[in-house]
Order: C-alpha cells, then sequence, then structure tokens
C-alpha cells in the first residue's frame, strides 16, 4: 500500500505534462542552472552568466532599463488619455484643457506623460552614447546596435508627433515647420508630406486657426492620434523587443568578447617583448635605460 503513492509520484514524474512544465532537473548544476533560463518564457530575456564588472553602474548607467521604463510609462499613461482626448480641431484644445482643470489627476496624468516622453528621448540619446562609448557596438553586436538606432529614430518621431495633439500655437507652428520640410523633398515631396501627415489640409487647418472658420473634421489632426496609436507604437514595441532579446543573448550589459580581450592580451604581451627588447640592445650597447 505505501508503495502506491511513490508509484503514482513517479509515473506523474514521467509523464508528458509534467515533462512540459519542468523541462530540467533541479538548478543544482552549471548546466540545469543555464536550462531553467534557456527554457523559462522569462527568465530567458535575461543572460545567463553576466561578466561582474558589466554590470557596475559607471559602466552602464541603467540608461537601458531607464529608457524602457520610460516607454512603460508612457504606454500606460498614454492608453489612459486617449480617453479624455478627442482628435478634431474643434475639441483637441478643450479637451486638453477640461484634462487640466476638470479630470481629476488629469494634470498629473498629462504631465508624467509629457516629462517621461522628454526624458525617454534624452535616456536613450545617452544610452546610444554610452554603448558607442563603451564599444557594444561592435562584432557580434551590430545588428544589435542597428535596432537601437531605429528605437531611437521612432522615439524622435514619437516625440515629434505629439507636439500637434494639443492643437496649440506651438503644436501648430511645430508641426507646419516639418510639413514645409517634407514638402521640399525633390520630386515627391507632396506625396511625402501626404504619407506622414495623412493629407493635403494642413494649410486649411493653419487658415483656419488663424481666421476661426471651421474647416472638416479629417484633418492632419485625425491621423496623428491613428499612427501614435496603432502603428509606431506596434514599431517600438517591435524594436524594444528585439533590442532585448539581442541583448539577453549578447549579454545585456555588453563586455569585450573573448576573442577582442585575447587580441588586447596579446597586443600587451607584444608591447612589453618589445620594450625588455630595447632594453637588452641599450644595455648591451653600453647605455643607460631612461624611464
Amino acid at each position: 500500500m505505501l508503495d502506491i503513492p511513490l508509484q503514482v509520484w513517479q509515473r506523474v514524474k514521467q509523464g508528458p505534462l509534467w515533462k512540459s512544465l519542468f523541462r530540467h532537473g533541479y538548478p543544482d548544476s552549471r548546466k540545469n542552472q543555464s536550462l531553467a533560463v534557456f527554457t523559462n518564457v522569462f527568465l530567458h530575456l535575461h543572460p545567463v552568466k553576466v561578466r561582474r564588472h558589466a554590470l557596475a553602474i559607471p559602466y552602464t548607467w541603467c540608461m537601458g532599463g531607464l529608457s524602457f521604463f520610460l516607454f512603460l510609462v508612457l504606454t500606460l499613461t498614454g492608453t489612459l488619455l486617449m480617453f479624455y482626448y478627442r482628435p478634431t480641431t474643434e475639441w483637441a484644445y478643450s479637451d486638453i484643457k477640461d484634462l487640466e482643470t476638470v479630470v481629476i489627476f488629469g494634470q498629473l496624468l498629462r504631465n508624467m506623460h509629457r516629462w517621461a516622453a522628454h526624458g525617454m528621448v534624452i535616456t536613450v540619446f545617452l544610452h546610444m552614447i554610452r554603448v558607442f562609448y563603451t564599444g557594444s557596438y561592435k562584432p557580434p553586436r551590430e545588428f544589435n546596435w542597428v535596432i537601437g538606432t531605429l528605437l531611437f529614430l521612432f522615439t524622435i518621431l514619437l516625440s515629434y508627433t505629439g507636439y500637434l495633439l494639443p492643437w496649440d500655437q506651438l503644436a501648430l507652428w511645430a508641426v507646419t515647420v516639418g510639413y514645409e520640410i517634407a514638402r521640399a523633398t525633390p520630386a515627391v515631396g507632396d506625396e511625402v508630406s501626404f504619407l506622414i501627415f495623412g493629407g493635403y489640409l494642413l494649410r486649411a487647418a493653419r487658415r483656419g486657426a488663424a481666421t476661426g472658420d471651421r474647416i472638416p473634421d479629417r484633418d492632419p489632426l485625425l491621423a496623428y492620434p491613428e499612427r501614435r496609436g496603432d502603428q509606431r507604437p506596434a514599431m517600438s514595441n517591435l524594436t524594444v523587443g528585439t533590442s532585448e532579446n539581442g541583448a539577453a543573448h549578447l549579454e545585456r550589459a555588453s563586455a569585450p568578447s573573448r576573442p577582442e580581450r585575447q587580441a588586447r592580451r596579446e597586443l600587451r604581451a607584444g608591447v612589453a617583448s618589445s620594450e625588455r627588447e630595447v632594453r637588452r640592445d641599450v644595455e648591451l650597447a653600453g647605455g643607460e635605460v631612461r624611464e
């Protein structure tokens, strides 16, 4: 009778359900520890091993983590702000004022979104400087560098498109400058401006804002929330996920690879050997070695 529970337990452990949930043994060895990370849907985002110096604050400054945190803040606050904002020239500005004066904690929510956007631009830029300064863009990390560059461009694009949404004077003239720059593209200026701004009605919107005339609701102001709410955050999510996954398998805080370290050791050894030979030649010649 006492063997029955043990037999049931052994049968459960040998079954396909148990093996699908627990794919390796207890992580009591380096191999099982590595398997515990590789086969876990959450832990596999992190490197199995990280060099000690690569985790030092002066080495990374946590810029990648801060950028990702601010991205999450922007996603959450932006989703909540969409419930109180109507992207039309008739209601956009008044909705922003209602957020600041009527909606409970509306001003706090908007300021969190605004300052997080500014902060993300700064941290992503500093993160790229750190990666360049430490040489973390070198092989085999070229693809991760390209993904990071695309993510920086998406960050700048999302930050710029946010200027239009309040539909105030700053928004109007900032977008006007961008619109005219897009139209100045040789040969395809009108097509580029149409693709980026969603229509040719920006001039009409500008005249309407100046004269007080009502213009059609289908204007560039509608195109920006659609792109910000669907396409551009989706592209940012894709690049963030790709960058994080690539960094995980290339050791999140990149350190010199083994061939790089070997080459540096050989270079230092060659320099030291050359110095010793020079010293020996000078001493044999009867000269004095000066430091």
